[in-house]
């Protein structure tokens, strides 16, 4: 069985427990997990620039003429189909509706089963396992190569854009990047222990009552 197919297969049972002719996912997280690749140009938005219907025995794509080469020669399997429509339509009409069929979000009278679908997601198969390994590996190499070139008087952004360029010149690409100085460290720890304290005061406040 490919990977891709091992991906779908929880999702295709839980087609089967539910008593569901087929399965639309939209959301871009969900479709970048289902075809291990890129569902939208922009990373941070939630809408994917394509739609896929999955059944027993299939998965068909729905995109736009402009997205359909893209998609075909960088992204989707080759076990997924396309359907393609003008770039000025909506994909909406050529998706299943009603109770025989699930999504990961509400709409078109779709069973919504999008907390199943992470769950579903959050386990790996082997090979997305693998390639999850080597991307952490490969992080810490290029964190490592980047904080090389740091130096004391440089701005929290001056860091970023060298552990930026690093990662980018390991083939990596940043889903989220958070750079703190010491000013600011100081400033958080400071505020960590007031918490800290104020949730130690309140605990014994509460043992206190409990104990009366």
């Amino acid at each position: 069985m490919s990977a891709f197919n091992q991906r779908l297969q929880p999702l295709r049972e839980l087609m089967k427990a539910k008593g569901l002719d087929a399965f639309v996912l939209r959301r871009n997280p969900n479709l970048a997990w289902a075809i291990a690749g890129r569902a939208h140009v922009p990373t941070t938005i939630d809408m994917a620039c394509f739609d896929l219907i999955i059944t027993q025995d299939s998965a068909t794509a729905i995109t736009n003429v402009v997205e359909a080469p893209r998609l075909i020669a960088e992204e989707l399997p080759s076990e997924v189909s396309v359907k393609t429509i003008k770039w000025s339509e909506g994909r909406d009409p050529l998706l299943p509706t009603g109770p025989k069929v699930g999504s990961d979000q509400p709409g078109g009278d779709r069973i919504d089963l999008g907390v199943e679908v992470e769950i579903i997601r959050a386990s790996l198969i082997e090979s997305d396992l693998a390639r999850f390994k080597e991307i952490c590996a490969d992080a810490a190499v290029a964190l490592g190569n980047a904080m090389k070139q740091v130096e004391s008087t440089d701005r929290e952004i001056d860091v970023a854009g060298l552990i930026t360029h690093s990662l980018w010149q390991a083939d990596l690409e940043i889903a989220f990047l958070g750079v703190a100085g010491e000013e600011r460290v100081h400033n958080l720890d400071i505020h960590f222990q007031r918490t800290r304290l104020w949730e130690i005061e309140f605990l014994h406040q509460f043992v206190q009552s409990a104990k009366v």
